[in-house]
């Protein structure tokens, strides 16, 4: 009786390392498709005008996430630790975008230039100092 419960009990422990391997190494989930295309200028402008309302548009109120699509110039590339940052032009010192590329997700190239126009898709999470767009891919 002992030796079949623990045979029972390896067969359980392997099934569920098996089940917590492909968990783990399961691919990520793609963002799916823009809901918004916008600017970095007019989404900067957005945010510029009236914070609240853009929280409503761009981010969403009833805690669903939405896919925007943000096209622009870049100022500024941030490759660090946490990630690759790119800053986008807004015309506008102070209401800028920062859009931080997925690092789950196997990104094209990383390869990106000051200059170089863009166009990204990922999920707005509000304005800190900047407007932040996280999990950012480029579009199509």
């Amino acid at each position: 009786m002992l030796k079949r419960i623990i045979q029972l009990g390896l067969i359980a422990l392997v099934i569920g390392a098996g089940i917590g391997y492909y968990m783990w190494n399961k691919p990520h989930e793609s963002i799916g498709k823009p809901s918004i295309v916008t600017t970095a200028t007019e989404l900067a402008a957005d945010f510029g005008k009236d914070e609240n309302e853009a929280m409503k548009k761009y981010v969403g109120s009833d805690g669903k996430s939405i896919v925007i699509q943000v096209s622009g110039k870049i100022t500024d590339v941030k490759n660090d630790t946490s990630g690759i940052t790119l800053a986008l032009d807004t015309g506008d010192p102070i209401n800028g975008v920062s859009c931080v590329l997925d690092k789950f997700t196997k990104q094209p190239r990383t390869d990106y230039k000051v200059g170089e126009e863009v166009k990204l898709k990922g999920l707005c999470t509000g304005k800190l100092t900047d407007v932040v767009i996280d999990r950012c891919v480029p579009a199509e």
